[in-house]
């Protein structure tokens, strides 16, 4: 489509008002010009027949007695008095002409023929008209048509210039007229289209930003309450913005005290992690020499006993060091790059490699895959933790398989999945499982329970998600999104 055409207010309602008021001339014009021609055909029709009747009357003497001249003097003299007649032709009953003259005018605007015959209906009355009246001419001609005048009559140019001036006053008065309701209707177009334009200009001023800015109000009409409603919303806008800011600054300081506890909270499980790490260390090298030392004489039971204590101190180590981990996602930040996610799944396959032999696991890449935003260490450990769970919860099924590929179904966001057929989880566990130190209940697995809470957090310093889809026995699919580029270049 093309550029819209910017036409003014004020053009469109003079053009409004031109329109009725020219329209309606238009139709009066044509409406006055048939309704003349109708009456002016009316008066020639009258006219041209008491014409012809008064000829025809004037010549029966000489058609009675076929006399041309006397009829020719007729003729003659009805041109002389009435100037509008064009032709009178004078026929007797055999339709010879007797007598005939032609006017030729100047133009003939309208004109109207009529036919009238002569007749003779007393003979008493119009004898006088034969110079020999015997009973024999008396029985031919009484009562009937001897002849007969044909008679044209055309508008004078009289007539003519008295319509043109007729017409011409009718032109100036309704110019007139036209331009009083032109003048009257521009003073209702500015009183009308003037607060419209203070309008658009207290929008524009608004939509700057500058919500004090208030339009003037001159009138108690219909755009008066326009005005006074305009000036009312922007009252209330800017109340609104102003609980608004006050809304952002209590929130900015609720986030800053929440990200000063979190900071808190990750350097004092830092520090208690390195505080609890210390003594295991020492109890652990005093249940290595006791075991190395006393092997012999401590009975079977003790050195079970030594080997369950070294064993919880692994495990304690493995929190500790998950712990760590944990604390650490949130304080340091590697060196943000785009990063291969073909290179990082590999790496991760080759560390679960004798696992996924040994449970003859079939692993699937649906690539080709795109380059994603981040910090490549962090990246690896989202891999590195889903595609282990993956592996510790296949079950036994036969031909277990595991899935990775991913969805372009966002602007800044890559979808990844990674879809494997073990046990599934309960949908009760879906959100839990992301909680620190949550674990699956009814399943014997080594791990902390920490690891899906350290994919969440990386997850989150990315602004992405993660979730899953999971039902008991039917396998598990984790989603999360990762960034195609820096959030510096996302829209804000």
């Amino acid at each position: 489509m093309g550029k819209p055409i910017k036409v003014n207010l004020f053009f469109k309602f003079v053009l409004i008002i031109f329109l009725i008021n020219i329209i309606p001339f238009i139709i009066l014009m044509w409406f006055s010009k048939v309704k003349g021609i109708k009456i002016i055909r009316e008066e020639l029709e009258v006219r041209a027949n008491s014409l012809a009747t008064k000829v025809a009357f004037e010549s029966k003497y000489g058609v009675l007695n076929n006399n041309k001249e006397f009829l020719d003097g007729v003729i003659q003299q009805v041109f002389l008095i009435e100037k509008d007649i064009i032709l009178v032709r004078i026929t007797n009953e055999e339709d010879m002409i007797l007598a005939e003259k032609l006017r030729k005018p100047k133009n003939l605007p309208l004109k109207f023929s009529i036919t009238v015959p002569i007749r003779i209906k007393n003979f008493f009355i119009y004898k006088k008209h034969l110079k020999f009246p015997s009973q024999k001419q008396v029985q031919r001609v009484v009562g009937k048509n001897i002849g007969k005048v044909e008679l044209t009559v055309s508008v004078t140019d009289m007539y003519m210039l008295k319509a043109k001036k007729a017409r011409k006053e009718f032109f100036f008065l309704f110019f007139l007229i036209i331009m009083i309701d032109m003048l009257g209707g521009v003073f209702l177009i500015k009183i009308t289209v003037d607060p419209i334009k203070r309008l658009v200009k207290g929008t524009k001023i608004i939509a700057g930003g500058d919500l004090n800015y208030q339009v003037e109000v001159f009138s108690s009409d219909e755009i008066g309450l326009l005005t006074g409603s305009f000036n009312e919303m922007t009252k209330k806008l800017k109340k609104s913005q102003n609980n608004l800011t006050q809304r952002r600054k209590k929130l900015e300081e609720k986030t800053w005290e929440l990200e000063l506890k979190n900071k808190e909270m990750e350097i004092f499980i830092y520090s208690v992690s390195h505080d609890l790490k210390a003594p295991l260390v020492v109890v652990d090298g005093f249940a290595a020499n006791l075991h190395t030392n006393c092997k012999n004489r401590l009975g079977k039971k003790n050195i079970y006993y030594l080997e369950r204590i070294r064993a919880n101190i692994d495990q304690m180590e493995s929190l500790i060091e998950d712990l760590l981990e944990l604390s650490r996602v949130g304080r340091v930040k590697g060196n943000l790059e785009f990063v291969n996610i073909v290179k990082i799944i590999n790496l991760s396959r080759e560390m679960f490699s004798t696992a996924l032999e040994k449970k003859e696991i079939r692993f699937y890449l649906k690539g080709p895959f795109p380059l994603v935003w981040g910090d490549c260490n962090g990246i690896k450990q989202v891999f590195d933790n889903l595609i282990g769970n993956a592996v510790k919860f296949i079950g036994d099924k036969k031909y277990p398989e595991i899935k990775i590929g991913y969805y372009n179904d966002d602007e800044n966001y890559w979808t990844f999945y990674i879809k494997d057929t073990g046990i599934g989880i309960s949908s009760g566990y879906h959100e839990k499982i992301f909680e620190a130190f949550h674990r699956l209940k009814d399943i014997e697995t080594e791990g902390t329970g920490v690891g899906l809470s350290i994919v969440k957090k990386i997850i989150d310093n990315y602004g992405g998600k993660i979730w899953v889809e999971s039902e008991e026995g039917k396998g598990t699919i984790f989603y999360f999104t990762l960034l195609k580029k820096s959030k510096d270049d996302l829209p804000s």
